[in-house]
């Protein structure tokens, strides 16, 4: 690609990142593959050098298995870019909202930083909404709408600790016994991963055991039990 045409199309990765959060994702998936491109260019410059130095190859490799994954890169950082800039805060500033209304703007945020991949760019986020959730449910639990201890349940999915995924589990429980019927599968996953955390097998099947590799992504769910 000509360097005439490289900073339009960083610029327009940058715009797609700052309006769409999938972007996010995609920016990190060019990231790795050319990750993956560069180890393997590297690889063929290297064979082509010993070869060349013992006189058995003399016809240097593409620039093209180095520019293309750097070019990869400079795509995949842009729409970084563009996410990063359109973030919104990981916590509800104002204070003349309701309890509910809190908890749906941190439950938003944390999907968005999921689709996105902010939670990887920015860990601190999680760790704002985790400690603004425990203090919400601590004293307020039990006059929470079904649907905002369905968007608390989700924020402690996304915890730390066992306590974290025995919160979410109780308070989706909770949610999906008054009708909140989202909450349904969200207490089953919530009840798994507390199991798992405490080196018990999970009961539902939800959680999957994923690997990341040079030959890509694999998920293997582990073995559910019964009892």
């Amino acid at each position: 690609m000509k360097t005439i045409y490289v900073v339009p199309v960083c610029l327009i990765f940058i715009v797609i990142g700052y309006l769409t959060d999938i972007a996010g994702l995609v920016s990190l998936g060019l990231l790795l593959v050319s990750c993956w491109l560069l180890i393997a260019g590297g690889a063929v410059y290297l064979l082509w050098a010993l070869s060349n130095r013992f006189r058995l190859l003399n016809r240097k490799p593409s620039k093209h298995l180095i520019i293309a994954p750097l070019l990869l890169t400079l795509f995949g950082a842009s729409g970084l870019l563009g996410i990063l800039l359109s973030t919104r805060p990981a916590l509800n500033d104002s204070t003349s909202g309701t309890i509910d209304n809190e908890l749906k703007y941190m439950f938003e945020m944390d999907q968005s930083d999921r689709v996105s991949g902010r939670f990887i760019l920015l860990p601190g986020r999680d760790t704002a909404r985790l400690a603004r959730t425990r203090e919400i449910v601590s004293v307020a639990s039990g006059s929470l709408s079904a649907e905002a201890k369905y968007h608390a349940a989700m924020i402690f999915q996304h915890g730390e600790s066992p306590s974290d995924f025995e919160s979410a589990f109780f308070l989706a429980r909770s949610a999906s016994e008054t009708g909140f019927a989202k909450a349904d599968k969200l207490s089953e996953a919530a009840f798994d991963r507390w199991q798992l955390s405490i080196g018990k097998p999970q009961k539902f099947g939800t959680q999957s055991k994923i690997s990341i590799g040079i030959t890509g992504i694999k998920s293997e769910p582990p073995e559910s039990t019964d009892d």
